[in-house]
């Protein structure tokens, strides 16, 4: 089974109040941890969805040997960015059999927790697997192909 990560990093992190993807823990961007734990796992590609600040994360994410794909509605908020992951994912010559997403600001994630995804979507094939914290479930999280038409759809 083959899946390619997107990492969603194309809001205009209005809180923050500068680039999200661009902020430092312990020396370390969230998108440069985001980008090395797909590398160190099974996942077959590492994309990052762009959007706000754009020119300076994807040189960024280039610099990490990850894709980049350029959500153009970003300002409609993270469904677009999904639905972008999910059209680019069934636009590849051979497409994965799922797509794992996660956020760039998950300072946490590791190839492990990518690795374990994976094996659980592999478990139950054709069912969307995504992981439990403190009682809720969301990303990072996997989806099968059969399931990108409804992603695509998102707003």
């Amino acid at each position: 089974m083959t899946a390619d990560l997107y990492i969603l990093a194309a809001g205009l992190s209005v809180r923050m109040g500068r680039p999200k993807p661009l902020a430092e823990i312990g020396g370390t961007s969230l998108l440069e941890r985001s980008v090395r734990a797909g590398h160190r796992s099974s996942v077959r590609s590492v994309n990052v969805v762009t959007g706000s600040s754009r020119r300076e994360i994807e040189a960024l994410a280039s610099d990490l040997g990850a894709f980049t794909v350029w959500n153009e509605g970003y300002r409609d908020g993270l469904a677009s960015s999904v639905a972008k992951a999910a059209r680019d994912a069934g636009l590849r010559d051979a497409p994965a059999d799922g797509l794992v997403l996660a956020g760039c600001d998950q300072p946490f994630l590791t190839a492990g927790v990518l690795d374990r995804l994976v094996a659980a979507a592999q478990r139950e094939p054709g069912r969307a697997a995504a992981c439990e914290y403190e009682k809720t479930i969301g990303i990072p999280a996997y989806f099968p192909s059969a399931m990108w038409p409804e992603l695509v759809d998102l707003r």
